[in-house]
């Protein structure tokens, strides 16, 4: 066959070999061509399949999306321009065909008034990923799905018809697929055999491709026959791999080891998950491992639970286990607000220790299933054994402008009166002693000046007062400066204690991990609540108050309407939830619309939802009506296990609950979710332990695994404790136990291949193997003797032996004549020394 024939035949779109004079354009398109294209686009028709069946949104028609840009793919591989100047107009013209097919998915349905409402809600989205927001717009999700797929489409059609590389033909693909099948349930599994099948026959036939070339460049002959026959093997080679992977049943075993080494690794992947999760309100499809809180919280739609271990708690009794609170709402979900880390004592008797009453100290030992960040525990953390930081509110900041008072209606009640103060003593007219006097005297007690402006002739100038012992001191020399001040950034001072949204353990925890931590948990009755009053601190009213600015005006409407009747918070909170509890609880649940707040559209769109958004409507609900709240989320109690006395949490019982405040006692407990009951509070144990202060402080009562809780203390501090000191030692067995286990592994994986031979022929086999690995492999053109002198003279000191293997392997191998049993053992006598030889030739090139 004539090498235009060949590349007419083959149909392979390389610039590189044609016949001079032959322009891309003008070969019309050879059955071999098509046959390459047709598994393409068969094999990717396939995955884009996995992904509309699973209508994760709203989107243009996936499969002719990825038709087009395979189409153009094709074309411009034929072209003879360089290849780096065709991607351009490629990306552009994927670029432009994303956005005008995506803008037919708005209200307007396309033309310029779509296109001007995409580009709004494509800032909308932008704003809310780079400033920490929440976004629930599912519009820019099927832009950047679109545009996905036409570039997979594209770059694999391109890569295999212009530079036959099959793995970018294959691998972006199978990865999508991948992706897309981890959130998806099993029946959708069989796809990806079937796709898996066509990429063997996609390789299969790339290969025979590139062999068919480098003979005929060779001056070879290729049978019309071989491709078709080749191509029928490797389908029945790929059957049978497909559904030996499909059927046959396999144990899987993961070591320690290694499985917290992937743990490890795949912790920035789960941490991007809580980012996507954070700005594309995407329904789940299959139950998850385990849900992580993070620091958003958006509005979901359908979410999907499963029966997965989270943890296991001995505790004294049942409660519910918060992972985090959230204090600011948005349209669009909760988000944590800036955080300092605030040291956890490793003491229960020296930890933080809330002045409230009617509380009680509670000891918990909790076993991890997964890795965390995160110690999951009972109301308000004092200590753990574990090396941890409580992650407490950074208190707020406020502006108080003494030349603009169009912002007064953002400030709390007592600034707002201060800054009123301020401009009537006309404090930005003075300067001196009698400005720092004014300024004293009107800011409440619990704030402190953080920076100074002061009017210049040059414009204003800033100056930090620093915080700390020589605060006052600061200040009055930056008062004393000889200008006026005409703004103040003031902060509130920071509560006792803290305001704890979360613990965190210093080292991320590994499955398996055990840790201690005593907590304070709330034994109020109803009947003390009840009578509680409503004088609460401005570090509560400042940020457990907030409402969105959007917030629909019946939402507040509703929360009048329903606490009419009520006249204290605790009446207020009863009634709220009792009205909740009166909706629908489902986890199928439509996500919020882009430009809809969460909370009104469960309340008067769906009246049904699951656990975060009845928490967060008590939350807004209580805060409408001017009683301070928080959104939680953390896990039920989960089921006893009778046989341990521990508490089994699984993944179907994360859970959101509102928390209310109460000046005497703290934060409360309040359930909203149909279908769920809060625990007694009441510890049923008996709460008389011995105690230095005195007998009827219930807050120094301790229930017995708080004195197990100090006993472990003692034995570690002492180091009698052997609860951390056998860890390592296993650890480093089991590490030590792998090494030498692959070491006799590979020693008789060597000795089976290149030691126990008998057969000349194979001694050849095995000394080219071994060349390999030394980097002296024989070229495909090598004859047995051309390549006994090549290899001769990469070790000459063996150069007679490797001759002699050589010369025996031919005369066998070709003549056929059996060698006598003493030229035979001169073979493996010679290949002992070649052995020698090649591995020492390895060694040496390892260390280099």
């Amino acid at each position: 066959m004539k090498a235009a024939n060949f590349w007419t035949a083959a149909g392979v779109a390389q610039g590189e070999g044609l016949p001079r004079g032959q322009a891309w354009w003008q070969r019309p398109l050879a059955w071999a061509d098509w046959a390459t294209f047709g598994l393409l686009l068969v094999s990717l028709q396939i995955a884009v399949g996995t992904v509309e069946r699973a209508h994760w949104v709203p989107a243009p028609s996936l499969s002719t999306t990825v038709t087009l840009a395979m189409l153009l793919g094709l074309l411009l591989s034929r072209a003879r321009v360089n290849g780096w100047l065709l991607q351009l107009p490629a990306l552009l013209l994927g670029v432009v065909l994303a956005y005008w097919e995506t803008s037919g998915l708005t209200a307007a349905g396309g033309g310029l008034a779509a296109v001007q409402e995409l580009n709004t809600r494509l800032l909308l989205w932008w704003r809310a990923a780079i400033h920490g927001g929440i976004s629930t717009d599912i519009l820019p999700f099927s832009l950047m799905l679109t545009g996905i797929i036409w570039a997979i489409g594209y770059l694999c059609t391109w890569s295999v018809l212009r530079w036959n590389n099959v793995w970018l033909g294959v691998v972006p693909g199978a990865v999508g697929m991948l992706t897309n099948l981890s959130y998806l349930p099993p029946s959708y599994d069989p796809f990806f055999f079937l796709y898996l099948l066509l990429a063997a026959l996609l390789v299969a036939r790339i290969q025979v491709v590139r062999r068919q070339r480098q003979w005929l460049a060779r001056g070879g002959r290729v049978s019309s026959t071989l491709s078709w026959s080749t191509m029928a093997n490797a389908l029945w080679v790929a059957v049978v791999v497909v559904l030996l992977s499909a059927f046959l049943p396999l144990r899987a075993y993961s070591p320690g080891v290694l499985r917290d080494t992937w743990n490890r690794a795949r912790w920035p992947a789960a941490r991007a998950e809580r980012e996507f999760d954070r700005l594309f309100a995407l329904p789940a499809r299959k139950p998850q491992p385990f849900r992580v809180y993070s620091d958003t919280l958006p509005f979901q739609g359908a979410i999907t639970l499963s029966d997965e271990p989270v943890f296991s708690v001995l505790a004294p009794r049942a409660s519910y286990w918060r992972a985090r609170a959230y204090s600011l709402y948005t349209p669009h979900g909760w988000v944590t607000e800036p955080t300092s880390p605030v040291p956890l004592s490793t003491d229960p008797l020296t930890g933080f220790r809330p002045t409230y009453e009617a509380r009680n100290q509670m000891a918990q030992e909790v076993t991890v299933a997964a890795p965390t960040s995160t110690l999951f525990l009972s109301d308000f953390p004092m200590a753990a054994n574990e090396p941890s930081v409580a992650m407490a509110l950074v208190p707020k900041t406020f502006l108080l402008d003494l030349l603009d008072s169009s912002q007064d209606q953002v400030l709390p009640e007592d600034l707002r009166l201060a800054v009123e103060e301020l401009r009537r003593r006309q404090v930005h007219q003075q300067a001196g002693a009698g400005s720092s006097e004014a300024i004293l005297g009107a800011l409440p007690a619990n704030v402190t000046v953080t920076r100074l402006t002061l009017a210049a002739t040059r414009g204003p100038a800033e100056v930090a007062v620093p915080q700390g012992d020589t605060y006052r001191k600061e200040l009055l020399a930056a008062l004393s400066s000889g200008r006026p001040v005409v703004r103040l950034e003031v902060q509130r001072g920071q509560p006792y204690p803290p305001d704890v949204v979360m613990v965190q353990p210093q080292t991320r925890l590994a499955a398996g991990a055990t840790y201690h931590v005593v907590s304070s948990v709330s034994v109020a009755t109803q009947e003390q609540v009840l009578t509680s009053k409503s004088q609460y601190p401005s570090w509560v009213t400042d940020r457990y108050l907030q409402l969105a600015p959007e917030l629909p005006q019946r939402v507040r409407d509703l929360a009048q309407e329903i606490t009419s009747s009520a006249l204290t918070p605790y009446e207020k909170a009863l009634v709220i939830e009792r009205y909740l509890a009166g909706l629908e609880y489902t986890t199928a649940v439509p996500t919020p619309p882009f430009d809809a707040d969460g909370v009104d559209f469960f309340l008067f769109s769906t009246r049904a939802g699951y656990s975060d958004y009845f928490a967060s409507a008590m939350t807004v609900l209580l805060r409408a009506v001017g009683v301070p709240a928080r959104m939680v989320v953390g896990y039920l109690p989960g089921l006893p296990d009778e046989e341990t006395g521990r508490f089994v949490v699984r993944d179907r019982d994360s859970h959101a609950w509102s928390e209310v405040y109460f000046p005497e006692f703290g934060w409360i407990e309040f359930e909203p979710t149909p279908g769920h009951t809060l625990p007694d509070r009441a510890l049923p144990t008996t709460l008389d332990q011995p105690s230095d202060s005195s007998p009827g402080d219930p807050d120094t009562l301790l229930d017995p695994l708080v004195f197990q809780f100090l006993e472990l203390q003692k034995a570690l501090r002492s180091g009698t404790g052997n609860s951390l000191g056998s860890a390592p030692t296993l650890a480093g067995l089991s590490l030590l136990g792998l090494v030498l286990a692959l070491a006799v592994g590979m020693l008789y994986l060597y000795r089976r291949l290149f030691v126990h031979v008998t057969s000349p022929a194979l001694v050849y086999y095995r000394m080219t193997a071994l060349a390999r690995l030394s980097g002296l492999g024989p070229a495909p053109s090598h004859t047995p003797h051309e390549y006994a002198e090549a290899l001769g003279r990469g070790v000459p000191h063996v150069r007679q032996e490797v001759q002699a293997i050589s010369r025996a392997f031919a005369r066998v191998r070709y003549s056929r004549q059996p060698l006598a049993e003493s030229e035979t053992q001169a073979v493996l006598h010679a290949w002992r020394r070649v052995r020698r030889a090649l591995v020492q030739r390895m060694l040496l090139r390892v260390r280099r």
